[in-house]
């Protein structure tokens, strides 16, 4: 593989996008309650699950990272249940953002589709995996980007507004209220195409754990990935177009993910993040 600097692409236009994807529109002015107007793209759950087109080969990179820093987990948010342990071999599961610990940990249980810090987590095994924005110091700026949320939105439903500040549920002609947000099944999307979200996993014990990341479903793209292997190579893989997408070839033995958009012009929407983790 050669080894390249990466640049991230954001100079093309969107058209490509609209290609058998239907379109997902936010309306933000800003991130008050009283403006917090989303539609959601509605999921049918068996959709885009057929694993599609082949995946590019990745390129090496020069690391994202103006140092490596290992975060101490100790200070680190975890829900209240304890991590599985003594499992033998290791654990299979999607990162479906539909937890109901990790959405119970996120403010307000992201009832208005935002996901603030300390934003998704989802227990594998015996780790904990965190789905969260970018935004440190220690990456290059290219890397980084600083919105301070990313939207969850409702996979089965489009919420409706009663009028008085909340987020309801359609029911008939109705506008009920959502009573256990944390219960409704969810995607990520991002909130425009310069953001970057970041995938890692930890314990109790250990900062960064090794995984697998077997599969992704892209719902709406297409989406780059950066991704670090336990040896301390970087990778990218370019562009990866909507559906499931089996990168199970390349992305093995890794710490960390970076997500964002291929072309850097509109939001991306993901799901069913498929996660493999040893037991430590």
């Amino acid at each position: 593989m050669n080894h390249t600097e990466f640049v991230p692409q954001s100079n093309r236009t969107c058209s490509k996008l609209a290609l058998g994807v239907v379109t997902v529109i936010f309306f933000l002015t800003n991130c008050s309650n009283d403006n917090q107007t989303i539609v959601p793209k509605t999921i049918d759950p068996s959709a885009s699950q057929e694993i599609t087109s082949a995946v590019p080969e990745p390129i090496a990179i020069a690391s994202p990272l103006l140092k490596e820093v290992d975060t101490d987990p100790s200070g680190a948010s975890f829900p209240k249940t304890d991590l599985a342990s003594g499992r033998l071999g290791s654990t299979t599961d999607f990162v479906d953002f539909a937890n109901e610990q990790g959405l119970s940990l996120i403010p307000d249980k992201a009832i208005n589709q935002f996901a603030t810090s300390p934003f998704y987590m989802h227990p594998v095994g015996n780790a904990w995996v965190h789905v969260e924005e970018n935004s440190g110091g220690d990456y290059f700026p290219k890397f980084i980007s600083k919105r301070g949320f990313y939207h969850l939105p409702y996979q089965n439903f489009t919420p409706c507004y009663p009028g008085d500040g909340t987020t309801g549920k359609p029911s008939g002609k109705n506008c009920v209220p959502i009573l256990n947000p944390e219960k409704e099944n969810r995607t990520l999307y991002t909130h425009d195409g310069k953001q970057w979200i970041k995938v890692y996993a930890n314990d109790h014990n250990t900062s960064k754990r090794v995984f697998d990341l077997l599969s992704i479903n892209v719902l709406n793209g297409p989406i780059q990935l950066v991704y670090k292997k336990e040896n301390g190579g970087w990778f990218h893989l370019a562009s990866l177009s909507n559906g499931k997408k089996n990168i199970s070839a390349h992305t093995t033995g890794i710490t960390e993910v970076l997500i964002s958009s291929a072309q850097g012009t509109s939001g991306i929407q993901i799901d069913n993040l498929e996660i493999r983790m040893p037991s430590n």
